[in-house]
């Protein structure tokens, strides 16, 4: 699976080469590139992030477990 980090890596990479293009279009296509995979690792944090807070999601398992285990001691 495709991280966020590799998101941003790719984002760097269209940032480096947007500072290096001399034609105007060429630069403008990659820092809207650079946009797009800056927004695509924002957005897959976020669904990690809720992924972590829906009913049912790790975070809320985690936390029923440490309930029953404390009714059971």
């Amino acid at each position: 699976m495709t991280t966020s980090a590799e998101f941003r890596e790719y984002a760097r990479e269209c940032l480096r080469w947007a500072a290096e293009a001399t034609d105007e279009a060429a630069r403008q296509s990659l820092l809207e590139t650079a946009k797009f995979w800056t927004h695509a690792a924002l957005r897959l944090d976020g669904a990690q992030f809720m992924e972590l807070d829906a009913p049912g999601g790790s975070a809320d398992a985690r936390s029923r477990d440490g309930a029953r285990n404390a009714d059971s001691g």
